[in-house]
């Protein structure tokens, strides 16, 4: 086989699965070099060769990798196999290892589970993902034995699955009674991923009251703070786990939406009809519409680890070209499928100053665009005691709902993606924020009057920019 013109070499390795082209690149170096080919490895993707778990499947192992970044000689060849390695373990994954959460599963996941994800890989949208493997993945997320950067890959991914996975009505319905006989409740589905029957509800309850100042001190940062060395009530809480929360947030309130849509239907109100969107019905964009490569500084797989995944987004969507860039839209809601609000559409952001928390404790305007912080809207300021050097945008912007106009005024932190942002609308109703800037756009949950964070009621925010659609 060594005598063999490189051009054979590379069109035997384009029918052979991924591991078999890796064993045939270690008999010589010079088919090593021969292999070690963009195209060869775009065609083992492209081809089903080593789709062992989609097979199983059916049409599943006819999905094609629409997002596959190996698309010229630009990308070297060193990437390509990485990514080719990380596509054959999508499709040759153990469903005992993924089921169960093993040890060996755990380590090897989270070197190339987030980036596929964020590449729209089909894994994600395999018909073989049901509620069992989602509750053992609810369960094991609540694991002190897992890192809360590694928890974070595998909530980014169950949140990326919720949002493309196609609602099958018969599977929501529950113990076999369907909605049209009245008997509603939140279905099995999206209950097994809630923390392992925890509910979002309940988990940013419990970050709430870490951050009460007799408990916990915050620190504007996406490190992992957590230490077992140290007792649990003098140790620090990061931002980490906050992303976390919202990412996992995102993908269950998404999922309900488009679920409550199927069994509720369209219901407007007659005195919002003169002035009804149809957009403001839209349910968010789906996954894998997301283009989360367009805005996150992915690491490779197997390469960077899984703090750098983490934080990969907030250089881009931290920034002032990203927030003004085009229009934002939303809703707000209880998280009930029984009722979510209208959404918020057209909305415009403007950085209007850039201000850094000082040694003496205050915030100091940087560039001079601004005059002055309004404190009416400054409500979550506490969140920075003892912390200085940390930078923040000011934001204001205006949008629309069924009521009429709303106008948003708040502060980004670029160091943590921490928003606190206050709504005002017509009628000079406020509501505070305390928010995110995620890979899926801005999410948030309600903060009492004052923005005091306590357990108030469960009303969520999630703004998407509304070029997503079909990206």
């Amino acid at each position: 086989m060594d005598q063999l013109p490189a051009e054979v070499l590379r069109q035997i390795a384009t029918y052979l699965p991924y591991d078999s082209v890796h064993s045939l690149s270690l008999v010589s170096r010079r088919v090593r070099l021969a292999c070690h080919d963009w195209q060869v490895y775009k065609a083992i993707i492209d081809g089903r060769n080593h789709r062992t778990l989609g097979n199983l499947y059916g049409s599943d192992g006819l999905l094609k990798w629409t997002r596959n970044p190996i698309a010229s000689s630009t990308v070297s060849p060193d990437e390509c196999a990485l990514y080719a390695r990380a596509d054959y373990k999508c499709w040759t994954i153990s469903l005992k290892e993924y089921q169960y959460m093993y040890p060996s599963f755990v380590q090897d996941f989270v070197q190339w589970g987030g980036v596929m994800a964020a590449r729209a890989h089909p894994f994600t949208q395999l018909q073989f993902h049901n509620y069992t493997h989602l509750h053992h993945l609810g369960m094991f997320t609540r694991s002190n034995d897992l890192s809360a950067a590694d928890k974070y890959i595998f909530t980014f991914w169950a949140a990326v699955h919720l949002l493309s996975f196609p609602i099958p009505v018969r599977a929501d319905w529950v113990e076999g009674i369907s909605p049209a006989q009245g008997y509603r409740r939140e279905p099995p589905f999206s209950r097994s991923i809630e923390d392992g029957r925890l509910s979002i509800y309940d988990g940013w309850n419990q970050l709430i009251k870490k951050l009460r100042p007799d408990r916990r001190w915050y620190r504007d940062t996406l490190e992992d703070l957590v230490r077992h060395d140290i007792p649990e009530r003098a140790r620090g809480i990061s931002a980490l786990p906050f992303q976390e929360l919202c990412v996992k947030s995102v993908g269950l309130l998404g999922y309900k939406y488009r679920l409550s849509r199927l069994w509720y239907g369209y219901s407007i109100p007659p005195t919002t009809r003169a002035r009804f969107d149809p957009r403001s019905v839209k349910p968010g964009p789906l996954g894998t519409e997301i283009p989360f490569e367009s805005f996150m500084d992915l690491p490779l797989p197997f390469r960077g680890g899984s703090g750098v995944f983490a934080g990969c987004h907030l250089k881009t969507m931290t920034s002032m070209k990203f927030l003004e860039d085009g229009a934002w839209m939303g809703f707000k809601g209880s998280g009930s499928l029984q009722y979510f609000d209208l959404g918020i559409i057209d909305v415009r952001f403007k950085v209007i100053g850039k201000v850094i928390r000082n040694s003496d404790g205050h915030d100091e305007i940087l560039d001079g665009s601004m005059p002055t912080i309004d404190p009416e809207y400054d409500h979550a300021s506490y969140l920075l005691d003892g912390q200085t050097g940390v930078e923040s945008l000011v934001l204001q912007g205006l949008g629309s709902d069924s009521n009429g106009e709303i106008h948003f005024y708040g502060s980004i932190f670029p160091a943590s993606g921490r928003i606190t942002l206050t709504t005002k609308d017509e009628n000079g109703r406020m509501i505070y924020w305390l928010a995110f800037m995620t890979p899926f756009g801005i999410f948030g949950k309600q903060a009492a009057d004052g923005g005091v964070l306590v357990n108030t009621d469960a009303v969520y925010l999630w703004l998407w920019k509304e070029d997503w659609y079909g990206s």
